[in-house]
């Protein structure tokens, strides 16, 4: 990943911010926050779980529906293993684990 993953998780939050203030509805803006960074040099898939990971997490806060991003994130799941994402987030691993079980609670 190019950004350290509390890092990215801010500038999702951000984008965010942004794509609210605009008005996008849901599938707009988490085409609009991928579309952010997934042209970057380095863009990887485990960059492309977390973000949809923090805009979930970001949807829920905000009392969204964020069952359209659970089901990307599965579909991303299946194309990865977790070791590879526990190899790519390093120290990091604890916090991704941390937010995914929230996601997963209810929804996965």
């Amino acid at each position: 990943m190019i950004f350290m993953y509390e890092e990215l998780k801010g500038y999702v939050l951000d984008d965010y911010k942004i794509f609210e203030r605009r008005e996008f509805d849901d599938n707009e803006m988490i085409c609009a926050i991928l579309d952010e960074y997934q042209f970057g040099e380095g863009f990887c898939t485990v960059e492309k779980i977390c973000i949809y990971l923090f805009l979930a997490l970001i949807f829920k806060e905000n009392n969204r529906n964020y069952l359209k991003i659970v089901e990307l994130i599965q579909q991303e799941l299946l194309s990865i293993s977790e070791a590879e994402i526990r190899q790519e987030l390093k120290m990091e691993y604890e916090l991704y684990e941390k937010d995914m079980n929230e996601i997963t609670k209810c929804n996965m």
